[in-house]
């Protein structure tokens, strides 16, 4: 069949000359190839390994462990002990990271000493403070890699504004248009003694990216506290004195940031706010406020009572360990009447709880 096929190929060719012509002896032409004495000693591959002048093939396809080598082509291979394994080489690939770093620190560092400025804290008066960010590492697979570098947080201490000082409808509207961007002061304990503490009226962060440049974020940020500015002192606009703070951003943001959450108290908790219920409303959650802490003191002084007479029945005022066969001592009717005043204080410290955990609205 073999020999059909090749005796008619040339009637086909002849039928069809646009097709191309089979291979043979006589189509193909010989091409000479220039060598140089480093193809002829066996490659640039080739590295010394011995004194005696021998050449060897480099298993890495480089002279030495300098030049880069491909990482994925040297996983994939099999191991035939000729090497070491894949996961030296990463390793040695993370030793040369590290040092090619501390040649930079070492001979490129020093150059940059010129370029050198002194910090200079900021004023602790400034009403505006301007925050940018320098990442000069490149950051692989990701589309925008630059996006940290060009963002402008600005952030607003109120206090500071005279404008702002002079007219507390003002200051409370401007809180009002900021929304979420507002963050309510932080509460001091009065061992705190850190000056450089949360503004009295709180701040208003404003942050952008969406532009392609530093300066150009940087000037839409202050366009827009220049119009948060005037549509809070504007005097024909609406006051808006009426419209209560909503303080759940800020707590939110405080539970959220804060070390462990799940521990804050109740106080910080989101509530609805008093001065939106209507005036009913109001009323029954003073009455039943007033009724719960009625009710704790009620409690708090039955446990007080239960405890003194625990203490007087067992003849131990609680400090210290207790003495050895303190009940083993007492009377049956001593022990029978320990048992009950045990148990309602139990009973007591279980309504006290619920009176605390009780919702106010």
């Amino acid at each position: 069949m073999t020999s059909t096929l090749s005796k008619c190929y040339s009637c086909i060719w002849k039928g069809h000359p646009r097709l191309t012509p089979p291979l043979s002896l006589e189509t193909i032409q010989t091409r000479s190839f220039l060598t140089s004495r480093v193809a002829e000693a066996g490659g640039k591959n080739k590295i010394k390994v011995s004194g005696k002048g021998r050449l060897k093939d480099h298993p890495l396809g480089g002279p030495g462990m300098e030049e880069a080598f491909d990482i994925e082509r040297d996983l994939v291979k099999p191991f035939a002990s000729q090497d070491v394994p894949g996961v030296t080489h990463l390793r040695w690939a993370e030793a040369r990271k590290r040092l090619h770093a501390l040649r930079v620190i070492k001979f490129q560092m020093p150059a940059l000493a010129k370029f050198r400025q002194p910090f200079v804290p900021p004023d602790p008066n400034a009403h505006l403070i301007v925050k940018t960010h320098d990442d000069m590492e490149f950051h692989h697979g990701q589309a925008d890699s630059q996006r940290p570098n060009r963002k402008v947080t600005v952030r607003l201490n109120l206090s500071r504004f005279p404008e702002l000082i002079a007219s507390p409808e003002a200051m409370h509207k401007i809180k009002l248009i900021a929304g979420a961007r507002w963050t309510a002061p932080t509460i001091r304990s009065a061992f705190d003694t850190n000056e450089h503490y949360d503004d009295p009226h709180g701040s208003v962060t404003i942050a952008c990216d969406k532009y392609p440049s530093r300066a150009m974020n940087e000037r839409w940020c202050s366009e827009t506290v220049n119009r948060l500015l005037v549509a809070a002192t504007a005097p024909e606009a609406d006051k808006m004195s009426d419209i209560p703070l909503d303080l759940r951003p800020s707590i939110q943001r405080r539970r959220r940031n804060c070390r462990q959450p799940w521990k804050t108290s109740g106080q910080d908790a989101v509530r609805f706010p008093l001065e939106w219920l209507t005036p009913a409303s109001r009323a029954r959650l003073e009455a039943r406020q007033m009724k719960q802490i009625a009710s704790a003191k009620h409690y708090k002084q039955a446990l007080n009572w239960s405890d003194a007479e625990l203490r007087k029945l067992i003849n131990w005022d609680g400090i210290g360990l207790a003495p050895i066969g303190l009940f083993d001592k007492l009377e049956p009717d001593a022990k029978r009447r320990l048992a009950e005043l045990i148990d309602e204080r139990e009973h007591l410290r279980a309504s006290l709880a619920g009176s605390h955990a009780s919702p106010d609205v």
